[in-house]
């Protein structure tokens, strides 16, 4: 095993019937449907919510979650039964959850610190208040 394959997690193999779907940590190709399908469910569920009622009040983003993730057509899932949806559900959130919890959530987070800190700054720089920015506004 490389230093690369303890970054990557690999890609898991789900039978799903007949088939065999290949669920591999998203692409970012994937993120704005993920992230659509994703940010509802999080934010019920961070409200306090229980997972399993915000997962079924929320079944469509389920839904979508996993088709942006694993790329498998609407139709194929739409036919299974809940149980497989809730097996690659399961897949796919262990595949990726490395990806989130580990590198965009501390990323994210990073990122507003350092936004807030900008904006704190400008709140008290000198050419943000005083008269300079009371002329420039009074001519435009």
């Amino acid at each position: 095993m490389s230093d690369l394959d303890a970054f990557v997690p690999p890609r898991e193999v789900v039978t799903i019937g007949d088939r065999e779907i290949a669920v591999e940590p998203i692409r970012v190709r994937q993120l704005p449907a993920f992230g659509r399908a994703v940010a509802p469910i999080i934010e019920a569920i961070n409200s306090g919510q229980d997972a399993a009622a915000v997962a079924l009040r929320m079944s469509e983003h389920v839904i979508d979650l996993v088709i942006a993730a694993t790329d498998v057509e609407r139709g194929f899932l739409e036919d299974r039964h809940p149980d497989d949806l809730v097996r690659l559900l399961s897949v796919v959130l262990r595949v990726n959850s490395d990806f989130f919890a580990q590198r965009l959530a501390p990323a994210v987070a990073e990122a507003m610190r350092t936004v807030a800190e900008v904006t704190a700054g400008q709140g008290s720089s000198p050419t943000s208040s005083g008269t300079g920015t009371a002329s420039t506004k009074s001519s435009a």
